[in-house]
């Protein structure tokens, strides 16, 4: 008997050493918690392992494609296919080449081969980037066609050009205006924005002397009527401007229900998309699902298109969410609750040519790890 007694009560002390153990295990941080110093500390050792685990990365990390194929059994295709064939404007955008009215383009073509293709820009914009220990500074210079404001469909104006000079110092996020200029686009008005420029980037240079470093130079070209967007990149080996980014913009304009483009169907991947129909209708016309959509977006990372071990084509299919709308009475009403039986039209289709460095830093940003 007592020595039973004994082994209840030997299990007994053991179960409440092990609560004590326990207990002080988990309220240890309670009573005896770290000091700012040690929380700080902590914070920084978790945050450089986080950079680290990134930065270890390569290309193949990213990589995220689809055997995306076009849907030939649904009842609307046959149809869209046809209505895009007798269009007088016509895009096809497909894994590795691009077309306009059957002309082929790629990213890393020559901003005169794009030139050729699609004519003069309504829209012209140069940023030339400088870093110096502490910031950057940005000179963006523009030609461009302003409008109506008073007139919905946009009757131009008059053409103007324009300079303006930020410095973006560590603890500005929108940087301060150093100057901003904006004329008449003419002769005379342009010398004088050129001596502008070059009178002000004398001043940095005095100022900042051999640490004031240019870092780019990018050239964006803009399509009002086709609602496109070409973005080069001038590169310090050929000192030549390749397309880097190609962005078209099919949003609905205001009070009107189609973009206010001479095209209303496009070819993406062989699948023919309507201009303002739903994303989820583009997704029976093609092997997608709604599984393979983030959050009513198509994000595609592929490395085949360029001969280069870190660099990929980001292609990014760009939509909204469906929210109800609950009037309260004459103009007056609120969103309604999200409705994942329904989605919005597809807004724009982005192509860029990202680095391994450029991916590595935006993953390190949206994880909140950069300041």
């Amino acid at each position: 008997m007592k020595k039973a007694l004994k082994f209840v009560l030997a299990g007994c002390l053991s179960i409440v050493t092990l609560l004590i153990i326990l207990f002080i295990i988990i309220f240890y941080p309670l009573i005896f918690p770290d000091s700012p110093e040690e929380i700080e500390k902590k914070k920084v050792e978790i945050k450089m392992k986080s950079i680290a685990k990134i930065k270890n990365k390569t290309i193949d990390d990213y990589i995220k494609d689809f055997d995306l194929k076009p849907n030939t059994r649904n009842s609307n295709f046959d149809d869209l296919t046809t209505q895009f064939s007798n269009q007088k404007h016509r895009f096809a955008f497909n894994k590795c080449e691009f077309s306009y009215n059957d002309e082929k383009f790629y990213l890393n073509d020559s901003i005169g081969k794009i030139i050729s293709l699609f004519g003069k820009a309504d829209n012209i914009s140069k940023t030339i980037t400088y870093k110096y220990p502490k910031g950057e500074i940005r000179f963006y210079e523009r030609t461009f066609t302003d409008y109506d404001p008073f007139n919905g469909k946009k009757d131009k104006f008059e053409n103007k050009v324009s300079l303006r000079i930020f410095d973006y110092t560590e603890i500005e996020k929108y940087g301060s205006l150093i100057i901003s200029k904006e004329l008449e686009n003419n002769e005379i008005n342009v010398q004088k924005l050129k001596e502008i420029n070059e009178r002000e980037f004398k001043v940095l240079k005095e100022k900042h002397e051999d640490s004031l470093i240019k870092t780019s130079e990018e050239i964006r070209l803009s399509y009002d009527t086709l609602k496109i967007d070409s973005y080069f990149l001038k590169y310090k080996n050929t000192k030549q401007y390749l397309l880097t980014e190609f962005n078209i913009d099919l949003k609905p304009i205001r009070y009107y229900p189609d973009p206010d483009t001479p095209f209303k169907i496009i070819m993406f991947r062989e699948i023919p998309y309507k201009l303002s129909t739903e994303i989820y209708d583009f997704l029976d016309l093609s092997s997608l699902t709604r599984d393979d959509l983030d959050y009513h977006r198509i994000h595609i990372y592929q490395n085949e298109c360029i001969p280069s071990d870190d660099v990929i084509v980001y292609t990014k299919v760009e939509s909204e969410p469906y929210f109800g709308y609950k009037s309260l009475g004459g103009h007056l009403g609120v969103r309604g609750s999200y409705d994942p039986e329904k989605s919005k039209q597809i807004e724009y289709i982005n192509f860029s040519l990202q680095s391994l460095e450029s991916l590595q830093k935006s993953e390190m940003t949206k994880a909140g790890l950069l300041d």
